[in-house]
């Protein structure tokens, strides 16, 4: 709060090779997906609790963007905007289209040469070449049954 600046935008598509944007997309989904169970482990409705889940995980992530948009060094980036709102979505269309359950996202870190050796200041949620993203398949429901029964079901 301390660095503050007036309310400005960047354009930074390409920023870290995508990949910021795509950890977007995925920590809009991930946190849908933990409003969403919290909400029906705490008895509400599964449609109510999807809708209100994507709904707050948009809203934290629109949060967070709008702040960055008064940081002198960062900005309101619509790219991230976008991918906040596909990845809030993607999950509420989960829920109303099952097939699509079918397409999993997952992540997966390893520190980055540059944070093992102490050169990178930040953290892992910034530390863009530790992360890998995955578009994980559940082969076992996509696949024709004559050869579906034959594929374990854990295995994506």
């Amino acid at each position: 709060k301390d660095q503050r600046s007036s309310f400005h935008f960047t354009n930074d598509w390409d920023y870290a090779l995508y990949i910021d944007k795509i950890g977007h997309f995925y920590g809009a989904n991930l946190l849908a997906h933990m409003f969403s169970a919290g909400l029906e482990a705490g008895n509400i409705q599964s449609e109510q609790a999807a809708i209100y889940g994507s709904a707050a995980a948009l809203a934290f992530q629109l949060y967070v963007e709008i702040e960055d948009g008064f940081g002198p060094n960062w900005g309101f980036s619509p790219g991230d905007a976008i991918a906040n709102v596909l990845g809030s979505g993607y999950a509420l269309g989960q829920y109303y289209f099952p097939y699509v359950k079918n397409f999993e996202f997952k992540f997966s870190y390893w520190p980055s040469q540059k944070v093992r050796d102490g050169l990178h200041k930040g953290n892992g949620i910034d530390d863009y070449q530790g992360q890998i993203y995955w578009l994980s398949f559940r082969m076992k429901n996509l696949l024709p049954k004559s050869i579906s029964e034959y594929w374990p079901a854990w295995m994506c």
